[in-house]
């Protein structure tokens, strides 16, 4: 019987973020917190617009923004707050 295929995905990063992330995430968690990041992100990006991809680029939306999320007004807030900071 032949394995299935399963789909991948990489990032190039610094050797830095390697050894934070190895140092730092349970090796059998590794997979689980990306594609839970990925989905989360996706959904964001799908139910805001490509915003999202501008504001994580720019550093405007970061980790402990979207853990916010879930008691602020949603993305909009988020962003209405990030304008006030500029």
């Amino acid at each position: 019987m032949k394995n299935a295929y399963v789909p991948r995905l990489s990032a190039d990063v610094t050797l830095a973020i390697l050894k934070r992330w190895e140092d730092t995430v349970p090796w059998g968690m590794r997979s689980k917190i990306i594609r839970i990041l990925v989905e989360d992100v996706l959904d964001m990006i799908e139910k805001e617009g490509e915003i999202v991809i501008a504001m994580i680029i720019a550093r405007k939306l970061k980790g402990n923004d979207i853990i916010r999320m879930g008691d602020a007004n949603g993305l909009n807030g988020l962003k209405e707050e990030r304008e006030r900071d500029v």
